[in-house]
């Protein structure tokens, strides 16, 4: 089975990713102070409740960022001459494989941080209508998939 194309993230889809993890773990500290400091009960059970939530969300949050970083660069996005291959993980390695038979509808998006950044996104539909997509690839590359996933398309209908 030969690859056709295959590509990973551009390096500021990693920082998008990581933008996203950020904002997430800084809402749930934002969160847990505002409900600690706005609470009209001032009991010693409340400030170490507070206290526990707010010194337990900032390690992990900084645990969390690194990860998201790191998982970012284990991304991997192939065509083969059969399936589009999306590999992924850190800890676990995950393989989802879509059969080119199955894909029905190949489109390119940018979300406002994608644009920022100038990356795109590429949103492959199959016949089951399940999504799967190509997130943080550069102009180039996201044309490039586009292009070779309609050609593979076209290389099965005429089979």
């Amino acid at each position: 089975m030969a690859t056709l194309i295959e590509s990973n993230p551009a390096p500021a889809g990693r920082i998008i990713q990581l933008i996203n993890a950020g904002a997430a773990v800084l809402s749930v500290w934002v969160a847990s102070w505002t409900t600690y400091i706005h609470s009209d009960v001032q009991s010693s059970a409340l400030i170490h409740y507070g206290t526990l939530i707010v010194s337990t969300v900032a390690p992990i949050g900084l645990l969390y960022l690194p990860y998201c970083w790191i998982a970012a660069s284990r991304l991997r996005f192939s065509l083969r001459d059969t399936a589009l291959q999306v590999t992924s993980g850190l800890f676990c390695k995950n393989e989802h494989s879509v059969p080119v038979k199955r894909i029905q509808h190949v489109v390119l998006s940018q979300s406002f941080l994608e644009r920022l950044f100038g990356l795109h996104r590429v949103v492959v539909t199959t016949a089951g209508k399940r999504q799967c997509v190509l997130t943080g690839l550069s102009h180039h590359d996201a044309v490039c998939f586009k292009s070779a996933i309609m050609q593979a398309i076209e290389g099965e209908d005429s089979v």
